[in-house]
């Protein structure tokens, strides 16, 4: 399986260079960039609104504050979490789904696709072989949209590769 990289929160807008201490509201963007998961954090005062990204691959975008006790470099001064947004979640899910344009982010789906499962936005379905491949069905519990997502069935140290990578990402 091909690993990706996905950079923590920045130390500062990419647009302005200013800095993002603790109490800034942020503007971030998640795209794909040369078949890479790329995060973009902007300063309020630079955010300019997703038209300026209209020739880009965005995946989704979330407004959020940088916590106190949080240096904007992916590591938390404090042993606190910051609460997981699951609308956040769950649009970055059905964003790479629907494009299934990189087959690298298939361990970032799979796990976005078990957390949405253990928190009641996803249920399953059944359990399918096409070829030599299993799937898991899984349905959105509001919608009833359906989605095939790849049981990749990753150890415990995949699973916890992508689950650091989805931290560092959203900043949780």
């Amino acid at each position: 399986m091909t690993e990706f990289e996905i950079q923590p929160p920045a130390k500062r807008c990419f647009a302005s260079g200013n800095s993002l201490p603790p109490g800034t509201v942020l503007y971030s963007v998640l795209m794909e960039e040369n078949g890479n998961l790329v995060r973009r954090d902007f300063g309020e005062s630079s955010w300019q609104g997703l038209d300026s990204f209209k020739n880009e691959k965005v995946i989704a975008f979330w407004k959020s504050i940088n916590p106190k006790g949080f240096d904007s470099g992916g590591s938390s001064s404090k042993k606190k979490k910051n609460p997981i947004d699951y609308e956040i979640l769950y649009q970055c899910f059905r964003q790479l789904v629907v494009r299934k344009d990189n087959p690298e982010q298939n361990q970032f789906i799979y796990v976005l696709a078990l957390e949405l499962m253990r928190k009641k936005k996803l249920s399953f379905e059944d359990y399918l072989k096409q070829q030599e491949t299993d799937f898991l069905s899984l349905k959105d519990v509001k919608t009833k949209e359906k989605y095939l997502i790849e049981d990749l069935k990753l150890s415990e140290s995949e699973m916890e590769s992508v689950q650091e990578k989805m931290t560092n990402l959203f900043g949780w």
